[in-house]
């Protein structure tokens, strides 16, 4: 199997129309050129297409009608990365809690566990680096505003500037001063050390 789909992934990567539609389906889903995981992404939906590709080969062996193939490929591509987004927006928003619903009373008890959640790399688990990051963020925490700590929670969850601001019923400017507070802090805390 593992010459076959090195023999498909070589023939997707190879063909423009085959490109092209990857292309198209990344931006129907909206998955931009500036996306912080195009490039998985990308690499996701040539694994797919090289898959589909077989699949359809193997089934249709006497179809030969490129726009036929052509379409089949695209549904597969566009189903299974719709599938994989919507996964990983449920394991986002199953998340059990919220920078808001920290109780000051305990907040140095619960502040590692709560960025561990947050920050956790589950692709590389480098425990020296999740460690510097959760000191980081338990040390700029308590430095910002409420707002700026929500900001930080939409900014995790994906949001959007616009979406963020329509969440704290602010003007989009209010959220770019958020964002270039939050930075100056943490730019600021970095310095210190």
């Amino acid at each position: 199997m593992n010459q076959e789909l090195n023999y498909y992934l070589t023939i997707v990567s190879q063909n423009v129309e085959y490109q092209r539609i990857i292309y198209g389906v990344l931006k129907r889903l909206h998955i931009h050129p500036y996306h912080p995981y195009r490039a998985d992404y990308e690499q996701e939906a040539h694994l797919i297409m090289a898959l589909a590709l077989h699949d359809f080969h193997e089934h249709n062996h006497k179809c030969t009608d490129a726009k036929e193939v052509g379409l089949f490929l695209y549904q597969r591509l566009y189903w299974r990365l719709l599938d994989k987004l919507r996964a990983e927006q449920i394991q986002r928003h199953n998340i059990q809690f919220s920078i808001d619903q920290i109780n000051d009373d305990h907040h140095d008890e619960e502040m590692p566990n709560m960025l561990s959640k947050i920050f956790h790399d589950q692709s590389v688990d480098r425990q020296f680096c999740h460690c510097e990051i959760n000191q980081f963020f338990q040390q700029l925490l308590p430095l910002l505003t409420n707002q700026q700590r929500r900001y930080l929670e939409l900014l995790y969850l994906d949001y959007s500037p616009a979406e963020i601001a329509e969440r704290l019923h602010i003007s989009q400017q209010a959220v770019s001063n958020l964002r270039r507070r939050v930075i100056k802090c943490g730019r600021a805390l970095l310095n210190e050390g």
